[in-house]
């Protein structure tokens, strides 16, 4: 959503040319697809190690007095 946000803005202003705040936007770009890439790096990582968990029954006294 976000990035999309910022690829309007920036389609919008590119009729103006390069300036400082069109530079900006592509910063913004540039850190939102890195965080949306980590974001999905890390789905699939844990995709990738299943979804099975350990459990074990634990004494609610011994945690919440």
């Amino acid at each position: 959503m976000a990035m999309g946000m910022f690829v309007d803005q920036l389609d919008r202003r590119l009729e103006r040319g390069r300036d400082e705040t069109n530079e900006e936007l592509v910063s913004l770009l540039r850190r939102t697809d890195s965080r949306a890439r980590s974001l999905v790096d890390g789905i699939l990582e844990y995709a990738r190690h299943g979804m099975a968990v350990d459990a074990e029954d634990v004494d609610m006294a011994d945690v919440a007095p």
